[in-house]
């Protein structure tokens, strides 16, 4: 099936009923769908309506009932970057979410479930990704049926200082009038606190101007001379 687009091209694709447009095929081989999904999504085009058939999944109720499918996505977590590293197991909605209630103390599949309102294929996903990556183990707590448990490892426990700082940002940026909605309490010196970045040498306050980068043991030697070129990075002394 081609993917011309119709602003490079004299003429537009037909469209394609085959399995690899989207899942289930046989949804696609009659018109009543096609002019359901064209007159849902106002399409006007061959190309448009292509182009829409490739964003959709189906749930098995048929046309009445699509819902988006996430297209792929690059895969970012070979680059010399940290922050893209991290985004590549964590830069979902869920994850965080899932990591807090974990932080809270949540362990079981039914109370994840029921604190995000996840569907259960969505969060089974989730959890096992989780899981891979090494934010939390699964750990079976019952044998008949078989259940577990998700338990936060040490890199999971790390994390909650990135999920400390995401609540900081949000309350001082987002959360209005009310104030927050959640106000973090440090047992050690009973008071209450948010999170503070700072030099771990001087242990002074970091903020944006008072920090350059420069290239890392880890950044491949034969892309550091563009990255130098760029201007972004400073010479090591």
């Amino acid at each position: 099936m081609s993917d011309t687009n119709p602003h490079t091209a004299s003429t537009r694709p037909s469209i394609s009923t085959d399995a690899d447009v989207v899942g289930h095929s046989e949804y696609f081989q009659s018109d009543r769908v096609m002019s359901f999904i064209a007159r849902r999504y106002h399409l006007s085009s061959q190309w448009e309506l292509t182009q829409r058939l490739r964003s959709l999944d189906w749930d098995g109720d048929g046309p009445s009932n699509p819902r988006p499918r996430q297209m792929s996505r690059p895969d970012i977590s070979h680059w010399p970057c940290s922050i893209a590293r991290a985004l590549s197991v964590t830069g979902d909605r869920w994850t965080p979410l899932i990591m807090r209630d974990a932080f809270y103390g949540l362990t079981r599949f039914d109370q994840f479930q029921e604190s995000l309102g996840m569907s259960r294929n969505v969060l089974t996903r989730r959890l096992n990704s989780i899981v891979e990556v090494g934010l939390l183990e699964r750990r079976k707590y019952q044998d008949r049926p078989v259940r577990h448990e998700y338990i936060v490892t040490d890199m999971g426990r790390d994390y909650w200082k990135v999920v400390a700082a995401m609540a900081t940002w949000s309350d001082t940026w987002l959360s209005g009038d009310n104030g927050p909605p959640i106000v973090l309490h440090h047992n050690t010196c009973g008071h209450e606190t948010t999170t503070q970045l700072v030099c771990a040498h001087c242990n002074t306050e970091l903020a944006l101007d008072d920090v350059s980068a420069s290239l890392g043991p880890g950044y491949p030697d034969k892309l550091k001379p563009a990255a130098r070129a760029t201007g972004f990075f400073r010479e090591p002394d």
